[in-house]
């Protein structure tokens, strides 16, 4: 089949079984599914009020609206919408308003069962994490019970899109978003509308980053200050940070925060309108506890009180959000702080990954958290592009830089090379993980795991023995760890002599394994190099040289 024929059949597919109709086994059951999140007999009550009025606005002014994935965004939709979407059109409605249907078909029909299917005995860190929040998504829904569907339903969305959008994988919070979307949804239906949320409504919210995120929290802040001064001046005042607050409620999209009706209402007028519709309803929040937060003065308390779910009915919310807040100049507020924003939130993105990651590298090494920093400081001045990933040029200049006790010996053809080698493991680059680790044994392993480092540089040909003159290289590098060291008698000695005993040939090469166990791993070494922890630290005054004939005494194989 052609790529014309290809695409032509793909249309024809897609066409017969548009995702927006939803034909599939699990969509007449999403009422009952829907109906399980109402409990009392209070909210029930309000959901079946709710319902019939959304239901006589649906339909006097929508239904010819929504016979196509062409849908007509005027003033009466836009009403409806904020009004509630009947459950029995939520689902239709959630995927033709996000725009998820157009991402449907710019992909292969097949394209969620294979991105599934081919990555099924692939292990991943997003999978890991995904497995750990299955069952704390909406724990008490018979849907998500352990034996009913929606466990692994949820599991396979969350996984599909991991591979789908390496960059983001899987972050905390899409699990709540893609449980509610599941009591609407098909499964696949659900992948495409969290595809849209996560790259086009809410972009750089939930990759590693969340960037997105970050400014936004300050640009509520600003929001806030413009629209409910005197909740500003008070959190300010006592120190409460607006985003430690806001930024789970923007993530989750208020569930988990507010009553389900009020969340589901807020998702079908952020799905309809932007995130605008989410500022606007966090503002509705601070204002319906003003009081509440004006009598406390204590940090602490003002925090938990915050993040406390609200009690309070839909139609209250969404008439302060839309109606009362309305008016708020966000896009206005959003271009004059945009810039602002978002360097300030890459500085505390900066230093929190500067602190997150010396703090890790100092945990798995032996380097104090000085040590540790300097060497971050170094790498990060010879990176262009925040990577602390070094080139062979960058690696050079770090060489010259930190590598001062070798500074002798890198006068040696090829050693830099050599170095260079076994640091980038024959990449192209090497990195601040694997600098790090390398270094840790080098400075502050034992005396035989710095010989292997050492003995593995020197031995240019790669064939497991080392020449005279790589021998007395890969001695003078251990030396040179040990910066308080006083020897008794030079390398170059102490080679000749150890040829002298074997009786070989200085034109031949020794294998490693056996200068390893046979010399290196004596404690003659050391105490002729004055590297035995064990021993007194000798002084140049109090050393004297040793005799060769002792030495070649001790030298026994």
């Amino acid at each position: 089949m052609t790529a014309e024929e290809k695409e032509e059949h793909n249309r024809e597919s897609k066409s017969q079984n548009p995702l927006w109709e939803f034909k599939d086994d699990i969509a007449s059951q999403r009422p009952e599914l829907v109906d399980q999140l109402y409990m009392t007999a209070e909210e029930k009550e309000e959901h079946n009020r709710e319902s019939i009025e959304s239901e006589r606005l649906w339909t006097q002014n929508t239904d010819e609206k929504i016979t196509t994935p062409a849908l007509l965004r005027d003033k009466s939709l836009i009403c409806a919408v904020r009004k509630g979407i009947p459950d029995h059109l939520r689902g239709k409605m959630w995927t033709l308003l996000s725009g998820a249907v157009n991402f449907y078909y710019l992909h292969p029909s097949d394209y969620y069962t294979k991105i599934l299917s081919d990555n099924a005995s692939i292990s991943s860190t997003a999978k890991a994490d995904i497995e750990k929040d299955i069952h704390r998504s909406f724990p008490t829904h018979p849907f998500f019970a352990k034996s009913s569907a929606g466990p692994n339903q949820l599991r396979n969305v969350l996984i599909a899109y991991s591979w789908h959008n390496e960059s983001v994988g899987y972050c905390q919070s899409m699990n709540i978003l893609t449980a509610l979307l599941l009591l609407y949804l098909p499964e696949e239906c659900a992948f495409w509308v969290l595809s849209i949320i996560c790259e086009t409504l809410m972009p750089q919210y939930y990759n590693n980053t969340m960037i997105g995120s970050l400014v936004d929290v300050n640009l509520f802040a600003n929001l806030l200050e413009e629209a409910i001064p005197e909740v500003w001046q008070h959190l300010s005042r006592h120190n409460v940070p607006v985003s430690a607050v806001t930024m789970p409620w923007l993530l989750t999209v208020y569930i988990g925060y507010v009553p389900i009706q009020a969340a589901l209402r807020i998702m079908d007028s952020f799905l309809c309108e932007g995130l605008d519709v989410l500022f606007r309803v966090g503002l509705a929040l601070f204002k319906l506890r003003q009081e509440q937060i004006l009598e406390l003065s204590d940090q602490h308390q003002l925090i938990v009180m915050l993040k406390e779910p609200i009690d309070v009915p839909a139609d209250i919310i969404m008439k302060i959000a839309l109606e009362d807040f309305g008016s708020v100049p966000i896009e206005k507020i959003r271009s004059n702080k945009h810039n602002q924003h978002k360097s300030t939130a890459i500085r505390a993105l900066e230093e929190d990954t500067r602190t997150t990651k010396i703090f890790s590298l100092e945990q798995r090494s032996k380097f104090t958290k000085t040590e540790v920093t300097e060497l971050y400081n170094l790498v990060q001045s010879l990176t262009y592009n925040d990577s602390f990933e070094l080139s062979k040029a960058g690696f050079d200049t770090f060489l010259d830089q930190y590598f001062l006790f070798w500074k002798e010996q890198l006068s040696t053809p090829e050693l830099g090379a050599q170095i260079w080698e076994y640091f980038s493991k024959g990449k192209a680059v090497t990195s601040l993980d694997d600098i790090v680790d390398i270094l840790n044994v080098l400075l502050k392993g034992s005396l035989t795991s710095r010989w292997d480092i050492c003995s593995e540089i020197c031995d240019f040909n790669r064939q497991g023995k080392l020449s005279y003159e790589q021998l007395t290289l890969a001695i003078d590098l251990v030396l040179g760890l040990y910066s308080n060291h006083v020897a008794v008698v030079t390398s170059d000695d102490f080679v000749t002599m150890l040829y002298e005993k074997l009786a070989v040939s200085t034109s031949q090469s020794l294998p490693i394994e056996v200068v390893t166990t046979e010399i290196i791993k004596k404690p003659l070494f050391s105490e002729l190099f004055g590297l035995d922890p064990k021993s007194p630290r000798r002084t140049a005054e109090s050393t004297k040289p040793a005799h060769r004939a002792n030495i070649g005494s001790a030298l026994k194989m």
